[in-house]
């Protein structure tokens, strides 16, 4: 690749491999001396992680299985200023965190300070309050009720909408860190915990990987008690899971991608997209598949 490259030659760059390559409109790329700058606007620090704009994670991984010349990755953002006490900025922060964590190869520019704000926080997750709903809302809620009826016997414990929602200090309204989430579905065999993350064939987003990203990283931080359990519950199958972290059973986590159909980007360099996933150092042992349903 030629250095000093911008948004627009990244993308003819794709375009000669695929032509309908897009980019997101409110992230900006270059590439310069083999290292790949993302930068987020307001949009993309306080948009949900699973669309375009705010998927910086799934958009680094699959340019660097898209343009291997890539060997570092620096994430900033284009705005002087930064969002005030916003719950999808908080999660971005908790995310980039994680990030550069896991890859030696990815930097944070600009989210220092904040990092280490956020990191003060004393992290507790939320636990399920009452069964999910047996009637499908929605198409995708419909297959993950079809998954979990199939599989159920193949697992020590199958269950799915696992709460997700980081609080500081305890669980209430006024101390809520992240938007409210759910997990699509989990499972547990012999010490190893599987996080599914399901899309219907019609939802093929590059977010996929920052959204199963997330969840594994706050399983691991579940597991490796750098998250608080504040209490059990007998809903969702949750006391398997809560005697998974007390009883420190946790051998290994499989981030699984449940779908039948990814975004061209990842769908046509899936071995190295998920290659470049599984060099990452999670706090447990973790490892990217994909499964169609």
């Amino acid at each position: 690749i030629q250095n000093d490259m911008n948004k627009d030659n990244i993308l003819e760059l794709l375009k000669s491999k695929n032509r309908n390559f897009r980019l997101p409109k409110h992230l900006d790329f270059s590439i310069d001396e083999k290292v790949l700058t993302i930068s987020l606007s307001m949009e993309g620090l306080t948009s949900n992680m699973q669309t375009d704009d705010a998927a910086f994670e799934g958009w680094a991984i699959c340019l660097k299985a898209w343009i291997p010349d890539i060997q570092n990755v620096i994430i900033q953002k284009q705005t002087k200023e930064l969002p005030a006490n916003n719950e999808h900025y908080n999660r971005f922060l908790y995310r980039v965190m994680k990030f550069t964590e896991t890859y030696p190869w990815a930097e944070a520019k600009d989210f220092n300070r904040e990092i280490e704000t956020f990191k003060a926080n004393k992290l507790v997750v939320n636990v399920p309050l009452k069964e999910a709903d047996k009637d499908a809302g929605h198409a995708e809620a419909k297959l993950e009720r079809e998954f979990c009826l199939k599989e159920k016997e193949n697992f020590d414990a199958l269950d799915h909408q696992l709460p997700v929602h980081l609080f500081n200090g305890k669980v209430c309204d006024d101390l809520s860190l992240t938007p409210s989430s759910f997990l699509d579905i989990w499972s547990i065999k012999d010490g190893v915990l599987n996080i599914y993350e399901l899309k219907l064939p019609t939802n093929k987003k590059v977010g996929i990987i920052s959204e199963l990203m997330f969840y594994v990283n706050v399983m691991a931080d579940i597991m490796t008690h750098n998250i608080v359990i504040p209490n059990t519950s007998v809903y969702r199958s949750f006391n398997h899971l809560y005697e998974m972290q007390e009883q420190n059973k946790c051998k290994q986590i499989n981030g699984v991608f449940l779908t039948n159909a990814l975004h061209s980007m990842i769908e046509q360099r899936k071995e190295e997209v998920i290659t470049i996933l599984n060099e990452g150092k999670f706090a447990i042992p973790t490892k990217f598949t994909h499964q169609t349903l």
